[in-house]
């Protein structure tokens, strides 16, 4: 089962998803702990939760084609992450909350 398998794999740095069936981030995932720069084309998010907690070095985030996203509040605990990129109607309010702390560029 690849899932299993991926799951396995603890050094993975870059990740980049297109056409992401789940509505959050699947739990598996947070086995990449290195995890730096995380990209999602297309999906169904409709939340980003505690899942990402484990990504503590995430410096960068792209998520695009993601409409219904309406909640990333784990988000903003990453200390590490500089540069998220999205076209979620939460990004404004992501925007917002960051402050200085992070680049947040949101298009639609």
């Amino acid at each position: 089962d690849l899932q299993r398998v991926l799951g396995t794999f603890t050094q993975v740095r870059y990740v980049a998803v297109t056409g992401l069936s789940s509505t959050e981030i699947p739990a598996w995932w947070t086995s990449w702990r290195k995890l730096v720069l995380f990209t999602v084309e297309g999906s169904n998010l409709t939340a980003v939760g505690e899942n990402v907690l484990s990504w503590r070095r995430l410096e960068g985030l792209a998520l695009s084609g993601t409409p219904e996203l309406r909640s990333a509040p784990h988000l903003l605990s990453l200390h590490r992450l500089r540069d998220v990129r999205m076209d979620a109607p939460v990004c404004e309010d992501l925007a917002a909350e960051a402050g200085h702390r992070a680049a947040v560029n949101c298009s639609r």
